[in-house]
């Protein structure tokens, strides 16, 4: 997604904390409404307190001292990353990451993390895979402290290389509980990682791909 169109702040009164937040963006207007673009420019930010809406642009670094009690919700472009040294998901609160396509390396970055009960970590984007499987580390802590929280993945669409949608599988703490055809979360270590396996082929298109193998093949040998 490269652009987002939205009413910044639509109050009378100056925006605080809850308002909504983008770094990474530049911004116009169009019918009275702010349409805003994402740069490609690097940026590193370290803010005092924490956004509860959040629009990371391409190649945005996010320092946050501290996570809003109320739960969140982030859009990360690109090679964004969300950096904390000593942070933590309050109970009976819910966060939202949405990834995109997942077509870069953007990420939760941790130092000391701990999640409370109650707590509940929603992630979401669009996956089409070229590959039979794909992996990617959505989160990642140097000290997992605590983790009694949810972790969910159940808002990503994922298609497998054959154009099938993949069935939600859960979260796990073995990556063999993902089936073919699945997808889901996998805790490995202080890494909260995104697991997909595209499905088997259908008889009649494995059939189609060793017909076409076997047809190279011959002509290559006829030359």
């Amino acid at each position: 997604m490269s652009t987002a169109t939205s009413v910044a702040y639509t109050g009378t009164n100056t925006p605080g904390a809850q308002a909504y937040c983008y770094i990474g963006y530049t911004f116009s207007y169009q019918d009275n409404r702010q349409v805003y673009t994402q740069t490609n420019t690097a940026i590193t930010v370290t803010a005092a307190g924490a956004y509860k809406y959040l629009w990371l642009g391409n190649n945005v670094t996010f320092s946050m001292a501290t996570w809003p009690t109320g739960g969140q919700t982030v859009y990360l472009g690109t090679h964004s990353i969300i950096r904390g040294s000593s942070n933590g998901f309050s109970s009976n609160s819910t966060y939202n990451y949405d990834f995109g396509s997942f077509s870069g390396d953007a990420k939760l970055s941790m130092g000391s993390f701990w999640m409370q009960s109650g707590a509940r970590v929603n992630f979401t984007g669009n996956l089409a895979m070229t590959a039979d499987s794909f992996t990617y580390t959505l989160f990642s802590a140097t000290n997992l402290a605590q983790n009694s929280g949810v972790w969910n993945a159940s808002g990503v669409s994922v298609t497998d290389m054959h154009g099938k949608s993949l069935d939600y599988a859960g979260y796990f703490t073995d990556a063999t509980q993902i089936d073919r055809g699945q997808y889901g979360l996998v805790l490995d270590g202080g890494s909260v990682k995104l697991l997909a396996n595209g499905t088997i082929p259908e008889p009649a298109t494995a059939t189609l791909s060793l017909f076409g193998l076997s047809a190279l093949m011959m002509r290559r040998r006829r030359k």
